[in-house]
């Protein structure tokens, strides 16, 4: 019996020869993963209003990290935490939950490809595909929809199901058949090889560009310069004798030979003149200035267009300015997760987005100084100015369907809220369970006050084709709100009309354009400034004006023979604390509401619906500022309203 050790080594060890670079690896597997992961991070971010100024700087610091970490073979942690480290650092404020999709989309691109940084093992079929599924599914769902959570989750799981197969594959591989010893280069190899085919792959395409472009001007050269001479039946290398041609030879007046087979000059019997022969001996340097011209052109065009794209969907645009009612946004960032009032109602996030980019798209209004571009959204829909609401389904011929307009500002629009479960709406759906038909048109918008409700009823009061049965004024916050900014800028005495872009106008008919990172308040402006009141003074002044708005819109409804119904607001400051979070209003903020508000109630006008107490019961947070609520709050508003408008809607109701 022969002795194993003496044995070569060849009959004991089944060797088997690594794969080398070219069949293990792919240069183009780290393309294919970088754009797989950052196109569909990238789309899914500006979908949700994410500046793609800030996502475009780490999408692109990812592809070196992945690149190096592919022709080095590191591990999967090492490339993991490589381009976390990357991309935190380049863009801070990315969500984390945009960061770990961005990893969880790259790692799991490798996977379902079988591009192992060290292990060799091949996934199951099985695994791969479902894996590939997961994939595929997440980057739809990033790119067709709002939201990182889903597609992240889709990620991390086709990433744990190709990570399973592969732990799974090898420890079978381990645990059967002879061990295997590998011939592997040096490091030093390995790397110089890589690097080799790297050269030639990306050096080879780029040579092939850059001999075309260098080629071009020398084929449009070619090409003009001898479209020239043949035009001019002008052939340079033949003697100036040739049948084919009609230049004849002048003797004696080429004293030095200017060509080897000719001592005389050519000359056109046609009397061609010295600047046409001029031009056709000039044609290839015409042909050069033309190719250079057009190359200019082309790259100054593309960046023309690409300017002119940015002017259609700026990145940079100077934000909505933040308004204090919660309208506006200073970045056109959506909200990350968190608990508070709203975090409990379904597609939470998906609303915030959708409001958020629905004021970001302010324009000019002469009549009412500013409105908002129409939306189309899951949860925000306007047309016209008019958001979209909850209608009662047909009735029999006996009901009589009553026609309501709505107006207001943000919180009578429904900020925080989906368009069926707005005030409105919820109001409706109360009328409806008490056998009442409302169809209500809901005209408010964000930031408005009563002055520009009214300009906008009385428009419709004269080119609307149908009349209301009811016209509902909802407000309070802002008619407050908009004195106590004018307190600061000394004009708390001012009982004019105003709006939210009061001090953007003033500045810009005092000043002229502004810089866009420049403040207005740093400049001047041109109204007297003057002392700065006490809240119950500032209250008064705003309840001065809010009453003459009061007899505008009784004057408008008049004209069409019907009393319009003016309703008070509840605020977060005249509400128990517990209907509010804590952080609802800054501490220098709140002993100026809870001053202006008892103010303001003291002198609100007889037959204002004052709803300002309708909201004492909640024990939980319904505002996360000081004028809005949530969808479960609304519902406790209509159903206040409902109680107070009641008698005089079944009277409508009757009268038909």
């Amino acid at each position: 019996m022969s002795d194993p050790a003496a044995e070569p080594l060849a009959a004991r060890v089944r060797w088997a020869q690594v794969p080398g670079a070219r069949n293990s690896r792919s240069w183009a597997w780290p393309w294919v993963a970088w754009l797989v992961a950052a196109a569909s991070l990238t789309a899914g971010l500006e979908a949700i209003d994410y500046p793609a100024r800030h996502v475009r700087p780490a999408v692109l610091l990812m592809l070196p990290v992945l690149l190096v970490a592919e022709r080095f073979r590191l591990a999967w942690m090492p490339i993991g935490v490589a381009v976390v480290v990357a991309v935190r650092i380049i863009s801070p404020s990315l969500p984390p939950v945009a960061i770990a999709l961005l990893v969880a989309l790259m790692l799991a691109c490798f996977a379902v490809t079988g591009r192992w940084p060290r292990d060799r093992t091949r996934v199951s079929p099985v695994a791969r595909v479902l894996a590939i599924v997961l994939v595929v599914a997440a980057t739809a769902v990033l790119v067709a929809r709002g939201g990182l959570r889903l597609p992240a989750v889709l990620a991390l799981a086709s990433l744990a199901v190709s990570v399973a197969a592969a732990m799974a594959a090898t420890r079978r591989t381990t645990s059967a058949g002879p061990s295997v010893v590998a011939l592997r280069p040096s490091w030093a190899t390995r790397l110089f090889r890589s690097n080799q085919r790297f050269l030639l792959r990306v050096g080879r395409p780029l040579g092939t560009a850059v001999g075309a472009l260098v080629m071009l001007p020398g084929a449009v050269l070619a090409v003009v310069g001898w479209s020239g001479q043949s035009l001019a039946r002008f052939d340079p290398l033949a003697p100036p004798t040739a049948p084919w041609t009609r230049w004849v030879t002048r003797a004696g007046e080429d004293a030095t030979a200017s060509r080897s087979f000719s001592t005389s000059q050519a000359r056109d019997p046609r009397g061609a003149a010295r600047t046409a022969r001029a031009i056709v001996a000039g044609m290839p340097t015409l042909a050069v200035i033309a190719a250079v011209i057009v190359l200019l052109s082309t790259l100054s065009g593309t960046h023309v267009l690409r300017g002119a794209k940015r002017l259609v969907v700026p990145d940079d645009t100077p934000p909505v300015t933040p308004q204090a009612n919660g309208a506006g946004v200073d970045k056109l960032v959506c909200p990350k997760a968190q608990d508070g009032p709203n975090s409990a109602q379904p597609g939470w996030q998906d609303l915030s987005c959708e409001q958020a980019r629905f004021v970001h798209r302010l324009r000019f209004d002469p009549l009412t100084t500013y409105s908002f571009a129409d939306a189309s959204g899951r949860y925000v829909n306007v047309e016209h100015s008019i958001r979209r609401t909850w209608h009662p389904p047909a009735c029999t011929t006996s009901c009589r369907r009553l026609k309501v307009w709505w107006f207001g500002a943000s919180s009578a629009w429904g900020w925080n809220q989906r368009d069926e479960y707005t005030l409105p709406s919820q109001l409706a759906k109360v009328a409806s369970d008490h056998g009442l038909t409302l169809d209500i048109t809901n005209y408010a918008t964000p930031a408005w006050v009563l002055d520009q409700e009214v300009r906008k009823f009385e428009e419709l009061t004269l080119t609307s084709p149908e009349r209301p049965d009811m016209v509902i004024f909802y407000d309070g916050g802002n008619e407050l709100n908009r004195q106590k900014e004018r307190n600061g800028r000394g004009r708390a005495g001012d009982e004019s009309a105003t709006s939210s872009y009061e001090a953007e106008i003033d500045d810009f008919l005092w000043n002229g354009p502004n810089l866009p990172d420049a403040k207005i308040w740093n400049r001047g402006s041109g109204w007297p400034i003057g002392p700065h009141l006490e809240p119950a003074e500032i209250a008064t002044h705003a309840m001065n004006r809010y009453r003459r708005d009061i007899v505008l819109g009784q004057r408008a409804a008049q004209f069409i023979g019907i009393e319009p119904v003016f309703v008070w607001q509840p605020l977060a400051a005249s509400s128990p604390p517990a209907a509010s979070t804590a952080d609802v209003l800054p501490p220098i903020d709140v002993p100026i509401w809870k001053a202006m508000i008892p103010q303001a109630l003291r002198e609100l006008p007889a037959g204002v619906i004052d709803l300002s107490h309708s909201l004492d019961s909640v024990t939980t947070p319904v505002f996360d500022d000081v004028f809005h609520t949530n969808e479960a709050a609304a519902d406790l508003v209509a159903k206040a309203l409902f109680d107070r408008v009641q008698p005089r809607l079944a009277a409508a109701a009757r009268a038909h």
